[in-house]
């Protein structure tokens, strides 16, 4: 379980900076999916763009509830726009892992752009299955450019408050980013936004008998659909099962390791593994203290 120590110790995703914002709007102003955002107390990026609902989504975590959104020219380093819209957090939003995401609303006279990362069509994260192909784009990461990253589909929270997924390490300010999936036949659906990765790009660590196995890359995501509170044993489990250095991905890891040993090794018997699988899993069960590892290198 994830400890009150631990949840201070989350540093914020959103890129903090001071910004004079300018008192004029020279351009038609068109929001588009993946844009820099500035909430009045961070920078983060622009998820997704419904048209339908006519607001746009972003992480909870980047404002206040009532915060005004500006765009941001993340290579010049300085707004684009005046103040044009207003921020509004999920209700469910708990300040950790529960429903990290917030809407904008435009501000008269803003026209929504598109969503050219994701797509218009959502997801419904309960079906994802998981290892489908899933990819984010970020604001720092991709500064600039319209690159992406991309992994494996994890797993979702039972309530549907939150997801992981093994993805390259996200930044601070691409938070609230564009997360969506993609089938094999290139169909995308947009997933959720961006809400926490590893601190300092540090994906955490298991230790074996001394035998230090990193953890993969990975993301904390929230759909932008009301779900159910997700407890701390819950979402830990989700990002050590991302990482790969939860009892299951480790037992796997050591598994597959050693029957790689064998392959490898021209000077052993056919029966010569290092340790067997019911060794492996005696090692593996408790390995749990191990992953605390972990627990100091999550940010939001």
């Amino acid at each position: 379980m994830l400890t009150k120590k631990f949840i201070s110790s989350l540093a914020v995703a959103a890129f903090s900076t001071a910004v004079l914002v300018p008192s004029a709007t020279a351009a038609p102003i068109q929001p588009t999916q993946g844009d820099a955002i500035y909430t009045g107390s961070g920078l983060c990026t622009l998820g997704f763009n419904d048209h339908e609902a006519g607001v746009s989504y972003t992480a909870a975590h980047c404002g206040h509830d009532g915060a005004r959104i500006a765009l941001y020219d993340r290579k010049t380093d300085r707004p684009t726009t005046e103040s044009i819209g207003t921020l509004h957090l999920s209700p469910g939003y708990d300040h950790s892992f529960s429903n990290d995401f917030a809407w904008i609303e435009w501000d008269r006279g803003v026209s929504m752009g598109e969503n050219i990362y994701s797509g218009d069509a959502k997801a419904d994260i309960t079906s994802i299955k998981r290892g489908v192909k899933t990819c984010f784009h970020g604001e720092t990461s991709h500064m600039g450019t319209n690159d992406v990253t991309c992994g494996k589909f994890h797993r979702a929270a039972r309530g549907g408050g939150g997801f992981s997924a093994t993805v390259g390490s996200p930044q601070s300010g691409d938070s609230g980013g564009p997360i969506w999936v993609e089938e094999q036949d290139g169909t995308k659906k947009f997933a959720g936004v961006l809400s926490a990765g590893p601190a300092f790009g540090n994906a955490g660590f298991a230790s074996i008998n001394g035998i230090k196995i990193n953890g993969k890359d990975w993301l904390w995501a929230a759909p932008i659909v009301e779900g159910k509170r997700v407890s701390q044993s819950e979402a830990s489990d989700l990002v050590f099962g991302a990482a790969g250095i939860n009892e299951a991905g480790l037992y796997d890891r050591l598994l597959s390791s050693d029957k790689s040993s064998e392959r490898d090794s021209s000077s052993k018997s056919e029966s010569s593994s290092d340790m067997t699988p019911g060794e492996i899993a005696a090692i593996v069960v408790p390995i749990v203290l191990a992953l605390l590892s972990l627990a100091s290198s999550i940010k939001f």
